[in-house]
């Protein structure tokens, strides 16, 4: 044995002479950690990398801080560019000026681009063509279930006081004046509010006015004078089957019906028929007088065809029935005088 074999053992040796793998600094600072206070140990490879199935971040990301909403005034400029759309901008159209705004423009001129051949302006205006009718149908569906429940229920419930013997109730809107199609837009064919509901039940009660007023009016003395006869339809049947006519459905009166109503009051006695008709005109707001008639038809038909012209006229004109005005009123009753001259009563 040599002098060199007398030495103490290499402590940084093992057992089978190799020498021993130094562990880093930051590993033993580690471990004194974990001794001395208790903190976990995050083991990692000696390449720096964690090992499999060890997360490098035990804590998980820190949640996002929300972004305080900005409103419109701390954006100056998405204000000016809204500004923009909406400004109104004179637009050649048919060899006139048209006002309308930017961003429809800006449309108009991108569906002109797109008839021209403009592939991005066609793959473009497709794309929103197809997502807008995705949505619209997603939405006509919704609504066409909503409607579809709610008709259900009225009608259960109309059905539940029917055989109770209760009052029948009266829903707004009337499920029988919904009308519902599939891919469609649900219609209203009556009253949708209070309002209109009132306005419906007033021309109910005109018309049933107006029937007894036809009563009135064929056994009237002044009537026979003026040379109507007793079979001779009267301007009052004709304005209640106009009315009629613009009922809902549900409350219309049929021929049958009407025929029935017509025929009880020409058999109601005189006194009574003046009295019920004088009271019905003042529910309605009329302050007529007892025995009041309407002219004959003859006389009356004539005002009605120019009623009904003129407002075919406006319509024709493409003027809003609403409020004409004074220059237009009267430059189409002119017209109308100067090509027929029947509007006068004989």
């Amino acid at each position: 044995m040599t002098a060199n074999d007398d030495r103490a053992p290499d402590k940084n040796r093992l057992a089978h002479g190799t020498p021993a793998e130094r562990l880093p600094d930051k590993v033993t600072s580690a471990v004194k950690q974990a001794v001395v206070c208790g903190k976990e140990v995050v083991s990692r490879s000696t390449d720096g990398r964690f090992r499999k199935g060890q997360s490098g971040n035990p804590k998980g990301r820190p949640p996002r801080k929300a972004e305080a909403a900005i409103s419109i005034s701390d954006q100056p400029t998405k204000a000016r560019l809204l500004d923009e759309l909406l400004r109104t901008i004179p637009v050649r159209e048919n060899d006139r000026a048209v006002e309308m705004p930017v961003r429809q423009a800006l449309l108009r001129a991108e569906i002109a681009a797109a008839l021209k051949g403009n592939t991005y302006a066609q793959r473009h205006l497709l794309d929103r063509i197809e997502r807008l009718e995705r949505e619209e149908a997603l939405e006509v569906a919704r609504e066409n279930q909503v409607f579809s429940d709610y008709q259900e229920h009225c009608r259960a419930e109309i059905a539940a006081a029917v055989k109770q013997g209760d009052p029948v109730p009266e829903p707004i809107p009337h499920p029988d004046d919904i009308i519902i199609e599939p891919g469609k837009r649900v219609r209203f064919i009556g009253p949708a509010n209070e309002n209109e509901a009132a306005s419906v039940h007033k021309s109910c009660q005109l018309r049933d006015v107006l029937l007894m007023q036809d009563a009135l009016d064929g056994r009237s003395h002044d009537q026979l004078l003026n040379g109507r006869s007793e079979d001779e339809t009267g301007s009052a049947l004709i304005l209640a089957i106009a009315v009629n006519a613009t009922l809902p459905p549900r409350l219309r009166l049929s021929d049958v019906a009407m025929t029935t109503a017509m025929m009880r009051h020409h058999a109601t006695p005189k006194r009574l028929l003046l009295k019920n008709l004088y009271h019905g005109w003042k529910g309605l707001g009329h302050a007529c007088k007892r025995g009041q008639t309407f002219p004959p038809l003859r006389l009356v038909e004539p005002r009605l065809r120019l009623i009904y012209d003129f407002l075919a006229e406006i319509k024709r004109r493409g003027i809003s029935p609403a409020a004409p005005s004074l220059t237009e009123i009267t430059e189409i009753l002119q017209d109308l005088m100067d090509r027929r001259d029947g509007y006068c009563a004989a």
